[in-house]
Parts: structure tokens; sequence; C-alpha cells
């Protein structure tokens, strides 16, 4: 299962198990096993050497998250069963948290998307800005993981959080409380005059198309003058769900592409009918916190002429990476390559550009002017 998500991680997929054989693969060859030979005589050596050495499990946990790092990439990380477990909770939509989805943007720890309601979001966070430190500890010294944990923690616990906003150049220190979230992933709002806002808040869940289908079910016949897709502040989520979602809006064939570590792309393409009319006027809201999942739906509604877009530049979060579980418990999580629109576009650090620039700093307003571009039926900004 695909898909493009992090809780503060970005997770983009799951895959398969992988296990330790102790027969090796006869296609690996000798040299391979020579080497892993080498890391049990290590293990070995360790252990009959060294006084106080850490058990067996510990080493080989070790041994695994060194391999992991010297990839070199940020993303890609070695995961303890804890740490596993907890990125799989959000996708039965309930987090422990602030509820902040981070990414590496030009070597720094940035905001890619807050999540709405959430103590972040009281708390004046904003997509782009620019992190710091968490309680205290810089994070250009941390690695991808331990920047992650820091922000885990028990409900009621507070975290500092140590951010430079677009707006202020000066570092600004805010103590946040954690709490539990129900991200509550979709909704549908009757606006009036036949309009309706259908609000996506993340991807990761994998009964969201379910849910889509059921509230159209039940309130299409209150939107027959336009839908509103608002896509703000959506840091993605599961792939699967994204392509499934965007057949149901209108979309036929590719939604989405991906290039993988040898250069082969991969079309991902929607088996799912249209739950709206064809005629029904739609009209796409984003913002610098919608990104991943959420950027390969607006792209597709954007590049088949289904939907304009109107907001901010999205974040800009096209790369593949898949959540491998290990035996134990624990688990990888590898970028193994990159995602394009259904055009063809790179989406990672580029973003996309909404067809109608209108600035989200007031959310209402912008709502507002949705609202009046749908109802004057006009090919023009409002």
């Amino acid at each position: 299962m695909r898909g493009l998500r992090n809780t503060t991680l970005v997770l983009l997929a799951f895959g398969a198990g992988l296990s330790l054989s102790p027969v090796l693969p006869s296609a690996w060859g000798q040299t391979m096993s020579q080497r892993l030979i080498k890391v049990f005589d290590t293990l070995a050596e360790i252990r009959g050497n060294v006084p106080n050495a850490p058990d067996d499990l510990t080493l080989m946990r070790a041994a695994t998250r060194g391999l992991v790092s010297a990839l070199g990439d940020p993303y890609s990380d070695y995961l303890e069963p804890e740490a596993f477990a907890a990125l799989t909770q959000e996708k039965e939509g309930q987090v422990v948290g602030i509820g902040i989805e981070l990414a590496y943007r030009n070597n720094e720890v940035r905001i890619m998307s807050v999540l709405d309601q959430t103590p972040a979001a009281e708390a004046g966070l904003k997509a782009g800005d620019r992190i710091q430190a968490i309680d205290g500890k810089t994070v250009k010294d941390l690695s991808w993981t331990d920047t992650l944990a820091l922000l885990q923690g028990e409900a009621g616990e507070p975290v500092a959080i140590t951010v430079i906003s677009a707006t202020n150049s000066r570092p600004t220190t805010l103590q946040i409380q954690r709490r539990l979230i129900n991200v509550l992933a979709i909704n549908l709002l009757p606006l009036g005059q036949d309009l309706c806002q259908l609000k996506i808040r993340t991807f990761f869940n994998d009964n969201l198309h379910n849910q889509l289908e059921t509230l159209l079910a039940n309130e299409l016949e209150n939107c027959a003058g336009g839908l509103i897709v608002d896509l703000r502040n959506n840091p993605g989520g599961l792939l699967t769900e994204a392509v499934t979602v965007a057949g149901q809006l209108g979309i036929t064939g590719t939604v989405v592409q991906s290039v993988s570590r040898d250069g082969i792309i991969t079309e991902s393409a929607t088996e799912t009918e249209s739950i709206i009319p064809e005629t029904l006027p739609m009209l796409v809201l984003m913002n610098q916190g919608t990104a991943s999942a959420a950027e390969v739906l607006a792209a597709a509604l954007q590049e088949s002429g289904r939907a304009s877009l109107m907001g901010e530049k999205s974040f800009g979060k096209g790369l593949v990476q898949s959540l491998l579980p290990l035996e134990d418990g624990s688990g990888l999580s590898l970028t193994t390559g990159r995602y394009l629109t259904r055009r063809g576009h790179d989406l990672n650090q580029v973003g996309i550009q909404p067809d109608l620039p209108v600035s989200d700093q007031n959310p209402d307003a912008l709502l507002q002017q949705a609202q009046n571009y749908l109802l004057s039926g006009s090919d023009s900004p409002p």
C-alpha cells in the first residue's frame, strides 16, 4: 500500500516485511555472503571481549541503523518497534502530539503542514516555519528519527518548539502541550446557495473513500451549485486513497506517476467511477501546507481540466518512501523513488502553482472568495 505521510515523518507507503534468513539467497553471491559473515564475526568479538556489552538484539538493531544511515538520506531510517507502531496509529484516526508534519527543505527542518484544530494550530505555527530546536536541542545536530522522537510524548506533556517564521527572523520558543488528537479526515459542509465545502484534512485513512461516498450520497443534492474541495493544510497520507478519491471526483485514467530508483516510470490510474456529475462546478483550495498525496490530487484535478486551483503554491513533497515492517516489530523507512504529476511534472521542492493565486492569511476570506468565484461562473479570478 502506498501513500505519502509523516506524523511527523512523511509516510508514503507500506511494503512487504523483511527478515534476515540464515540461508543467504544464492543470487547474492559469495562476496555478499563473506561480507555478512564479517558482521557476525564482529558481533562475536564484541560479545567475547567487551565488558558489559549490550545484548545481541541491541547490537543487531544498531547494525541495521548503520546500514540505513550509510544511505545519506535524511528520510530513510531504522525505526524501533515503538516508533514503528506510533506511525501506524494515525491511520486509525488518533495520535498523541501537537499536530505538525515536518520535512527537509534546503537542509533545514521545516513545518510542512499544521493540522487544523490542534495544539500547533492554536499556538500559531504555520507551514514553512523553520524548526531550530526542540526542547533546547538543535535539530541540525539530530538525526531525522531523533527529531521526530523529541516531538513524541504523553498527552498533557509540554514540548518547547523554537521556530523562525516567514514574518519574524528572530527565533521564538513556544511551549506547546501534547494531547490526544482525533483526526477527522473528511467532512462535507453545506455553505448555502447550493454550494458545499468538502474538507479533506488527511489521506492517512484507508477508509477515506468510503466516507466520501457516504457523505456525497447524503449531501450531494445540496451541492448542485458547486463543490469546493478544501486541501489546505493537508499533509498527505496514503497514495491509494488519493488515487481512489481522484476517480470519485471525476478523474479518469492516470492520476500520478512514480519513478523508481532504476528510472522506471509506473503510472497509477484510477478504476473508480465518478460519484459526482460531470457538469458540477468544482474548485480546489490549497496553501503552503498542502503536500504529498494532497498535491497529487490537486495536480490531477488541475491537469485534467476538472477543477481550477485557488490559493497559495503547495509545499512540494514528492518523494516515494516505503515503510517496511521487520519481523521483530521494528521497521525501515526508505526513500525508494519520486512522484510525478499526471503530466509528468516533478513535485518535489517545486510544488503546484494555483490557477488563481490568493493569500491564505485570512482562511475565512479565501473560502468566501471561492464561493464568490463559483457563484459568478467566471473563468477569471474574483
